[in-house]
């Protein structure tokens, strides 16, 4: 949160180099980032270049890298199968980011695990089978994962997650609020505003503050709870079959309408504390 002010006056170009390329710097806007089986940590540094830094013991893996007028693309090659991934055996990297420095970082992995703090720009995620992690991240977010826990933490950017058959766990977040996922719970909490949050045969809890003009809840054969404002700007339109409602809230008319649905489960609307 506290790096809003600078993020609003940043400059966007910056210096970039890899451990092997450090003494010829190249002035880009963005970086991509291609892997199979890593382990991928970003975070700030307070030097002057970016750095892409292996930190595992292991030789067998190769980086090339393609530089184009604004972009600089790093294809890491390990030499693993995509079926040795049960196995959690992953070359283990770092890209060191400047302090303040705004980037378009685009992250193409397999059966990896990305983690990033203090981040400022935009940040796009694909991967399968790996757990994501962002933290103090101001910019904007998209993340496309197929199995594997998604966590976002102090986030203020709009965010879309797609996770296909994986948990997903947000705090703190002011922006507009995405998610999908299938089978597994989404847990929101202290959210500004959300958009569309859904899911299948999985609980939701989501704890927000504004809703957009077509926000919706949307799970089944499971639990909705809100946790709302004593004051809010939307009402509700419910829809599903054999369903409990346990709303703390008069029935108001409101112009907004927020869309909850849910088939053989519980909606519980809550006001915050």
């Amino acid at each position: 949160m506290k790096k809003i002010i600078i993020y609003l006056s940043l400059i966007f170009s910056f210096t970039i180099s890899t451990f092997s390329q450090e003494t010829n710097p190249k002035i880009i806007d963005s970086i991509k980032i291609i892997g199979n089986q890593i382990s991928l940590d970003i975070e700030s540094y307070d030097g002057n270049t970016v750095k892409l830094v292996p930190q595992s013991k292991r030789s067998d893996f190769n980086i090339i890298s393609n530089n184009e007028a604004d972009k600089t693309t790093y294809t890491i090659s390990n030499n693993r199968g995509n079926f040795l991934y049960f196995l959690k055996l992953k070359t283990k990297f770092k890209l060191f980011i400047p302090n303040g420095k705004d980037i378009k970082l685009e992250v193409d992995t397999v059966n990896s695990d990305i983690s990033t703090r203090d981040f400022i720009g935009m940040l796009t995620i694909n991967n399968t089978n790996g757990e994501i992690k962002v933290n103090d991240l101001v910019g904007e977010l998209n993340i496309y994962n197929t199995n594997g826990v998604i966590s976002i933490t102090d986030t203020v950017a709009n965010i879309e997650l797609i996770n296909e058959r994986g948990r997903v766990y947000t705090t703190n977040t002011v922006g507009t609020l995405n998610v999908k996922t299938s089978y597994r719970k989404i847990v929101i909490k202290n959210a500004d505003t959300i958009d569309s949050i859904t899911t299948s045969y999985a609980k939701i809890y989501v704890d927000f503050n504004h809703a957009t003009h077509d926000a919706k809840i949307v799970t089944s054969n499971h639990n909705i709870t809100l946790v709302i404002p004593k004051q809010r700007e939307f009402g509700f339109s419910i829809f599903g079959d054999l369903i409990k409602i346990k709303n703390e809230f008069p029935h108001t008319l409101k112009a907004n309408l927020l869309v909850l649905g849910t088939s053989n489960g519980t909606i519980k609307i809550k006001a915050k504390k």
